[in-house]
């Protein structure tokens, strides 16, 4: 009976001690995405859309956008919109006109 009850405390004590380590591991901070992961961001939705923009493109619109990846997402979507309807590629040109004209919206 005592192996009993000794094996159900330390079974107990590790169960504990699993569900405090955890729960501490729910609560860190998850810190903005740098430029480098932006663009690498940027990158794959051009990719999804099968634009193929410059190389240097997703390196210039990262430190130029919201630091969120849904961000990096509307971003591909309207140079994808407005290269649609304008039929002009998806340049740094194109990139700096949406840019300008989200900064003079105040978005």
């Amino acid at each position: 009976m005592k192996q009993k009850v000794a094996a159900a405390t330390a079974f107990s004590e590790m169960t504990q001690w699993f569900l405090v380590t955890i729960a501490e591991g729910i609560n860190c901070d998850i810190a903005d995405p740098d430029d480098d992961l932006l663009a690498a961001v940027i990158i794959k939705q051009f990719a999804d859309r099968q634009i193929a923009p410059a190389p240097d493109l997703a390196a210039y619109l990262a430190p130029r956008i919201e630091r969120s990846f849904s961000a990096a997402a509307a971003i591909v979507a309207a140079l994808d919109a407005a290269a649609l309807a304008t039929g002009k590629p998806v340049n740094r040109h194109l990139a700096r006109t949406l840019l300008d004209k989200a900064h003079a919206a105040g978005r």
